[in-house]
């Protein structure tokens, strides 16, 4: 054969490859090189051949596999004159088997069916069938509508399983289409979508599965992405039947769609039950929902906001000890992830940014003080929180506590001096009076504040009373004829004190000044010590402090009675048959 002939050959060669990869031929059936598809002895699926092989023949689909690698399905997209993988399971017969993935992933998926109904991973499974571990990621999916990621119609018991990548349905009306599952009439639990959803003239649209109903339940799984449709679209759920239970789950996904359109659901019927479920009402772009908790993104960010609704989390056993959620500011965008993602939790407490806080010395009080701060890995700065109202007024220990918002907390104190104020008020009083009654007067009524007295401190007055009626006040008092000595007692807010007196002498009409040789005198008041009672003979005496505990108590005998007293302000209250007196004793 000469040049040119072989040439040609050649030629003639690599266009025969070329037209049989881009007719979509080259895919192979290749049975798995282990396992019998028993529970005991699975199928152990390693490669896209073997993939090929379990959608190609039905009596297949009620055996026990493994994925035992990640599987590069890029080359579906020349399979079947580009309309891609076929799915598995039917209708007519359901994958009812057990697949496990063993968190391991199927890449670059390619289903282009735009006039076929049911579009995903798995076609239909039954009731009876499990999936778990199983992770697609970059698919691109179309179909007409019930287009999904991982299920069609999905009847499963479903776990630890997740979806990235796009999901279109060209259908106008009813059509049913989510990241994950486009129904679900089973059990998922602990599963995510990341998915771009596209069904713009659709209806039942979610960013992780279009509608569920039977009975079913979602539990403890979120979406991220974006879903555009047209009517009830939802961020996480399209449409919730009756009887299904939705427990701790989120969404951040984008939404765009007509009324009614939902950040977490576009809509619920009677008899669905959702508890402790949130939706970014930023990031979802949207404040209303069928269902579900509206945050922010800075409240979606905070484990605290999920930890308060018995959502089980790293670093916190109240709501359970699975960690099924973790949290940090790095992975998953900063939300909620699930614990077997492998991310690392945010176990780290902020750091304060100064090793110690410097002790603080004033005088009277503090009303303010410089906030401090710590660092932490994810929230940054954070501003200390402490354990006192201001203004302070004594000597104290303040404990600063910071926060980071997902769990972690440190603390630091600081030490709060308020100086002794030695110094004791200054009052001022009306220091004696004489009235006389006029006829028909029986007694001498104070008008207003004639003869209150006055105080003032270098810091602040706590108390100002008097001993005739304990107030500040002798306004509307009455003064029968006789000498009465109304002592006034003044302290600060460092328990200084001081008193001074106001003597009211009443004479009655008759002119007649009344004695004073047998009325009852405390002496000498302020005390240093011992204080003398005269004149109380027949009367029962009780001494009591500021704070009305019984100091001492004596049935007087003598026209002298001694007592010892500590420094302090006490009440002395005098009884007979007749009368009660009490009076204001300061023992310095």
């Amino acid at each position: 054969m000469n040049n040119s002939g072989i040439f040609f050959t050649k030629i003639f060669l690599v266009s025969t490859l070329l037209m049989c990869a881009l007719t979509g031929k080259s895919q192979t059936a290749t049975p798995p090189s282990a396992g019998d598809g028993t529970a005991d002895n699975p199928y152990e699926i390693s490669n896209l051949d073997n993939l090929y092989w379990l959608t190609q023949d039905s009596l297949l689909w009620d055996k026990h596999y493994v994925q035992i690698a990640d599987i590069d399905a890029s080359a579906t997209i020349t399979w079947n004159d580009s309309l891609g993988f076929d799915m598995i399971g039917t209708d007519s017969v359901p994958f009812s088997g057990n697949y496990d993935g063993q968190h391991h992933t199927i890449d670059y998926l390619y289903i282009n069916r735009p006039n076929e109904n049911k579009i995903a991973f798995f076609k239909m499974v039954s009731n009876s069938a499990q999936v778990s571990n199983l992770g697609l990621i970059n698919i691109n999916f179309t179909g007409l509508k019930r287009v999904g990621g991982l299920f069609a119609t999905c009847k499963a018991t479903v776990s630890n399983c997740y979806t990235h990548g796009s999901v279109h349905a060209t259908y106008a009306g009813t059509n049913v289409t989510g990241g994950f599952a486009a129904a679900s009439y089973g059990y998922i639990n602990n599963c995510y979508s990341d998915v771009v959803v596209s069904s713009p003239e659709g209806n039942y649209i979610a960013g992780f599965v279009g509608t569920v109903d039977n009975n079913s339940m979602i539990s403890n799984s979120y979406s991220l992405g974006s879903v555009v449709g047209n009517v009830k679209v939802g961020g996480f759920l399209g449409t919730i039947g009756s009887g299904s239970t939705i427990n701790n789950c989120y969404t951040a996904t984008n939404v765009s769609g007509n009324e009614p359109a939902g950040g977490f659901s576009g809509l619920s019927h009677s008899g669905a039950d959702i508890n402790n479920c949130f939706w970014d009402s930023v990031q979802c772009g949207t404040s209303i929902s069928a269902d579900g908790i509206p945050l922010n993104t800075e409240q979606m960010q905070n484990a605290t906001n999920f930890i308060n609704e018995d959502w089980d989390f790293a670093g916190e056993s109240t709501n359970g000890s699975e960690d099924i959620w973790g949290m940090n500011c790095n992975d998953n965008g900063g939300y909620p992830f699930l614990g077997w993602q492998g991310f690392t939790d945010d176990l780290s407490d902020p750091v304060p940014d100064v090793a110690s806080l410097e002790e603080v010395v004033a005088e009277c009080e503090v009303a303010v003080l410089d906030i401090p701060t710590a660092t932490d890995d994810c929230s940054g700065q954070i501003e200390g929180t402490p354990d006192v109202e201001f203004p302070v007024t004594q000597t104290t220990l303040i404990t600063w506590t910071y926060d980071d918002g997902n769990g972690n907390t440190s603390t630091q104190t600081q030490n709060l001096i308020i100086e002794e104020d030695v110094t004791p008020p200054e009052i001022s009083v009306v220091d004696s009076i004489t009235v006389n009654l006029q006829e028909g007067e029986s007694a001498y009524i104070v008008e207003g504040n004639e003869l209150d007295a006055t105080a003032t401190d270098n810091c602040n007055i706590q108390v100002l009373m008097n001993d005739n009626n304990n107030s500040a006040s002798l306004a509307d008092e009455v003064f029968n004829p006789g000498v009465h000595d109304v002592i006034w007692i003044a302290t600060d807010l460092s328990g200084n004190g001081t008193s001074k007196t106001t003597t009211i002498t009443v004479n009655a009409f008759n002119s007649i000044s009344p004695s004073v040789q047998n009325r009852i005198v405390i002496y000498p008041n302020p005390s240093k010590g011992q204080v003398t009672i005269a004149n109380a003979s027949g009367y029962n005496v009780k001494i009591m402090d500021m704070a009305g505990r019984l100091v001492k108590e004596k049935a007087i005998s003598t026209n002298n009675y001694q007592v010892d007293l500590r420094k302090g302000i006490y009440l002395v209250q005098l009884t007979s048959n007749k009368e009660t007196q009490t009076s204001v004793l300061m023992v310095e």
